[in-house]
Order: C-alpha cells, then sequence, then structure tokens
C-alpha cells in the first residue's frame, strides 16, 4: 500500500462525504493512513458507507497489512521492523515483537494482510504468509505457511476475506485498468474477477474491506490530488463515496463486529377511549311471588267406642240335635270272614285228596 503521495498533516482530517444525505452504517473499520517520508500515521474509525470517521488515539508508527480476527474483536498486522501489531477497535496498539519461522525484519514491507480463520495472511511481493494470531494456539506468533501467488499481483496492496466463499479480494492496479481479483489463501492462486468501471488508473488501491452484502470498498491512496474511498457493488461499477487528502500509504480491516443494538421500547398503549352512552334504568325485577301457605292437616277425629251391648238371647223352638245310633258291625265282620277262611281251607284239601287219588290208580295200572 505505498505510494508516492503528500503526507498527512493532521490526525483530524477526515473524508468529505460527497452528499449531506444519512446513509446507514453497514459496516465500520479501522483506517490507517501514513504520510510520505514518515510524515505522520493516523489511526480512525470509519463509517460505510457513509465514509464518515471517528479519530482515534495517535498510531506509535507506521502499520500496515491489517486484518480483523471477528473472534477476538481485534485487529492485527505488521508494525515496524515487520513486529506483529495487535489494534482495539478503540485505537489501543500493542507490539506483539517478531513472528516466529522468519528472518527478523523480513516481513516490514508486507502491504496486504486479512485474517483467515485464526491466522494473519499477509503479502510480501509474490509470496503470502500465514502467522497464527490465536492466543491458545501452540503456534500462537509463528509463520505456519508460505505459498507463492500465481500469476503475480504486484499491485495488490490489500485484500479482504469475503464471507461468502473465504477468499480474499481486493484492486490489482499494476498494468492497465485496475481489475478487481481474487486470491486463494491455500494455494496461491490469483483470478481476475472484474473491471469495474469508474476506478482511476495508475493508482495504488491501499485499503480495502468487504461488507456482508460482498460490497468492495477499497481507498485510492493519491490520484494525483487527493486520495478517494470507492465502493465496488459484487458485479457492479465502481462509484466514489468520500475523499480526503493524498496519502503515501493506508490499510484497512474490517468489518468489525457491530454491537448488538438494545431493543426497542415497547409502544406505548393506545389511549384509553371511553364512550358514555345514556340506556333507561331496566325495570326492577319483578317481586317473587310467595308460595302459597301449606294447607294445615284436618284434624283427626277419632270416633269414641261403641258402648258395650250384653248378649241377646233369642229364644228358639228347634229341637236340639242328637246323633244317630250306630248299629255295631265288628262282630258279624268276624265271622263273615271266619267262614271264608274255612271254605278255601276245605278247597286246598279236595283238590290235594284228589290228586293224590289219581295219582294212586295211575300206579296200580301199570302193575
Amino acid at each position: 500500500m505505498t505510494g508516492a503521495l503528500l503526507p498527512v498533516l493532521a490526525i483530524t482530517a477526515l473524508f468529505s462525504p460527497r452528499s449531506d444525505a444519512v446513509t446507514p452504517t453497514v459496516c465500520e473499520a479501522l483506517l490507517v493512513r501514513t504520510g510520505e517520508h514518515g510524515g505522520g500515521t493516523t489511526l480512525s474509525r470509519v463509517a460505510l458507507p457513509s465514509g464518515t470517521e471517528t479519530a482515534l488515539p495517535g498510531a506509535p508508527g507506521e502499520m500496515n497489512a491489517l486484518g480483523y480476527a471477528p473472534s477476538q474483536d481485534l485487529v492485527y498486522g505488521i508494525g515496524h521492523h515487520g513486529h506483529v501489531v495487535r489494534i482495539t477497535r478503540s485505537g489501543g496498539v500493542t507490539d506483539l515483537g517478531y513472528p516466529h519461522g522468519v528472518p527478523r525484519d523480513d516481513l516490514m514491507l508486507a502491504t496486504a494482510g486479512a485474517v483467515v480463520g485464526g491466522a494473519l495472511v499477509v503479502r510480501l511481493d509474490d509470496r503470502l504468509f500465514t502467522i497464527d494470531v490465536t492466543p491458545s494456539s501452540k503456534a500462537y506468533l509463528s509463520v505456519t505457511r508460505v505459498v507463492r501467488m500465481r500469476p503475480e499481483a504486484d499491485g495488490l496492496d490489500d485484500f479482504a476475506v469475503d464471507p461468502v466463499d473465504g477468499l480474499l479480494y481486493g484492486v490489482n492496479s499494476t498494468h492497465g485498468p485496475p481489475t478487481v481479483v481474487s486470491v486463494d489463501p491455500g494455494s496461491g492462486a490469483v483470478r481476475i474477477v472484474a473491471t469495474p468501471a469508474g476506478l482511476p488508473h495508475g493508482s495504488s488501491y491501499g485499503a480495502a474491506v468487504i461488507d456482508s452484502s460482498r460490497t468492495l470498498y477499497v481507498l485510492d491512496n493519491n490520484d494525483g490530488h487527493r486520495s478517494r474511498l470507492f465502493a465496488i457493488p459484487h458485479g457492479g461499477p465502481a462509484h466514489e463515496l468520500t475523499s480526503a487528502p493524498p496519502v503515501g500509504t493506508s490499510d484497512a480491516a474490517g468489518c468489525l463486529g457491530m454491537p448488538t443494538p438494545p431493543p426497542p421500547p415497547p409502544p406505548p398503549p393506545p389511549p384509553t377511549t371511553t364512550t358514555t352512552t345514556t340506556h333507561p334504568a331496566p325495570p326492577p325485577p319483578p317481586s317473587p311471588t310467595p308460595p302459597p301457605p301449606s294447607p294445615s292437616p284436618a284434624p283427626v277425629v277419632v270416633p269414641p267406642p261403641p258402648p258395650s251391648q250384653r248378649p241377646v238371647v233369642v229364644p228358639t223352638t228347634a229341637k236340639p240335635w242328637t246323633a244317630p245310633k250306630v248299629k255295631p258291625v265288628a262282630a258279624s265282620d268276624h265271622e263273615e270272614r271266619t267262614k271264608q277262611r274255612r271254605w278255601a281251607l276245605t278247597t286246598v284239601l279236595l283238590l290235594v285228596g284228589g290228586g293224590a287219588a289219581t295219582h294212586a290208580a295211575t300206579r296200580a295200572r301199570g302193575r
């Protein structure tokens, strides 16, 4: 993110919005700018797409290759002599020293930077260096990978991570009209994506940020008279948002995590409208008819017992009843049965005697 530009003379220098219309903020980013020949470094927080800036405490020195780590809500980059620096959203800067695995001062000229996952990926000439910036990792602040960019993109001075595909996007302005290119942080493959209309030729685009709608914001460091902030919608032409004095180098990191706004207060309850309607008073309910009194039980009259009467003896002229005399029959019955028995016995004797005589006669004849 270099260029022969005029120094930034005041930390309070802000972009000049092209319109006074209020634009909703969809992205906030940290922006660092440095004037030519060490003319001073400023750090600010810029709201996009309006371009409104908030100046932050003065940076301790030149910084570049910034990238935002959403999981930590921190920005990492490369500072003086190639040290790794850490920046808070309020502008506090901490020098973390040299990264491990690379010669000292080797990264002091790094330009483009972005955080991918838990690592800061920075571009130095045609190489991509991956530096672990996860504090809990054993490889914290160590270079874990170096890949070559193919083809080369010498004019790519900053890039940002697309939240959709994870590739790095920026504007390459080395040869011919500026082009939007993508870079695979794992393989280093470079591909031209678009040649948007509206970008000045021959400039260095030192700061890049992508919002959630995939709009790419880039800062033209110096078109000869000023620095200009452009928005490039995904697949659309570039249009200028704001302008400021020219700068020598610049870099940006975002979009910063937007604080969650407090929920709106509940709407007040609608006013209660009381409508008074006069109605005739309802007639009083009819008085309940009392039940008829239960009839008193009739008195029970117990008749007095009849007077005792003496039996009346009615005289009669009938003769008194006399039982008839019964003739005794027991003696005659006995005599009758005796006679019958005698006749039966006589008959038996005659039969037996007759049979015996017949038998004797028969035997006599046979002799």
